[in-house]
């Protein structure tokens, strides 16, 4: 008679060992991030896949609150800083949560690899619910490489992980065939968390082998500034800027006296500055050609006379085979000195026409 209340209590009792054991989705932090600024910055990788390690390790504090709790905030933190640019994302994750919470650890992509979308990939993190089990890291690298055996372009991994493996040849094995498939377009990158110091060894061997990758811990991208950097630096090119170098020309070697007709002296110095400006080849991108003169006269004919100045040593340089198009010409008159006007020596050297040689270095120079 007894038999059917043990029955129903071992029932009763697996029932609440699995809703224990199937918890409850965290609430990942993302703490404010801004996304890269697209006015400074450009794409450089095509496809990126994050994994994030869920296994029991994963339980203990870091010092602060749990390291998966540590590790959910720094992927939601990561996403919040990409832009909305073409790039495709996945998301791993390996430990218990990766399927349900019972039964074995696994590792499942939870996300794409697919067009990033910062929504869905949100509602993917918010969707984990537990922890725990062993660290199926092999499985996770193996699952990114078939993810990414078709890419093309640039391709980053981030694991995010205390990196307590119990067993790393596979993972190792992994990285080393998608290092095979391919090369140098592959960057690996380890965002450790807790104390990894023991673990430097295996990070170097993951993150290895390429003329990209690296380590950066989880507790120095805690603020959002350092994730907007860290994606910056990771995902993105800094947007090439032109730079400039100023020539400045005498006005009293090039011109006579309250002339725009240029000294044989002057034709020679422009001969020179033409030949050093084609050096530059094609990162020329701009010549800012600026007139300037004292303040001896009236200011309407200075303007006008560094006006005509300007045009004649633009006109000379164009002859000589420099791109018109590229050129900017104005003149400033009196109203730009570069010394005081109080001396016949400061008078004279703000008599001037300054050359702005505008060049841009192609992207990773």
């Amino acid at each position: 008679m007894k038999q059917p209340c043990i029955s129903l209590m071992t029932s009763i009792g697996a029932l609440i060992l699995l809703t224990a054991c199937a918890g409850s989705p965290r609430t990942p932090s993302d703490g404010g991030t801004q996304a890269v600024d697209l006015n400074d910055f450009t794409p450089k990788v095509d496809t990126f896949v994050v994994l994030l390690d869920s296994s029991d390790s994963m339980e203990e504090s870091d010092g602060q609150q749990d390291k998966f709790q540590t590790a959910l905030d720094s992927v939601a933190s990561f996403n919040q800083a990409v832009p909305a640019i073409d790039i495709n994302s996945g998301l791993v994750l390996f430990g218990k949560g990766a399927g349900n919470c019972t039964g074995h650890s696994m590792a499942k992509q939870i996300y794409g690899v697919s067009p990033h979308n910062k929504t869905d990939f949100r509602n993917a993190l918010n969707a984990i619910e537990c922890t725990g089990g062993s660290t199926p890291s092999g499985d996770a690298l193996g699952q990114t490489a078939s993810a990414l055996a078709e890419a093309t372009g640039n391709l980053a991994v981030f694991i995010v992980s205390d990196f307590e493996w119990e067993e790393s040849a596979s993972a190792l094995s992994a990285v080393t065939s998608m290092r095979g498939t391919h090369g140098d377009r592959l960057c690996v990158y380890a965002i450790p968390v807790g104390d990894y110091r023991d673990k430097g060894a295996l990070i170097a061997d993951i993150t290895g082998g390429a003329s990209c990758g690296g380590v950066t811990a989880a507790s120095d991208l805690a603020s959002p500034d350092a994730m907007t950097a860290f994606v910056a630096d990771t995902l993105m090119a800094p947007v090439p800027k032109v730079t400039y170098e100023k020539q400045t020309l005498s006005a009293n070697t090039l011109f006579a006296l309250n002339s725009a007709a240029l000294s044989s002296t002057g034709q020679a110095d422009l001969r020179k500055l033409a030949a050093y400006i084609k050096e530059h080849g094609s990162d020329l991108k701009d010549l800012k050609i600026t007139g300037h003169t004292c303040n001896l006269g009236a200011e309407s004919y200075n303007e006008g006379l560094s006006v005509r100045r300007a045009e004649t040593v633009a006109n000379f340089l164009a002859q000589q085979g420099l791109p018109a198009n590229l050129m900017d010409v104005s003149g400033m008159g009196e109203r730009s000195p570069s010394v005081s006007n109080d001396t016949r020596e400061g008078r004279a050297q703000n008599r001037r026409v300054d050359v702005q040689i505008g060049t841009m270095k192609p992207q990773g120079n």
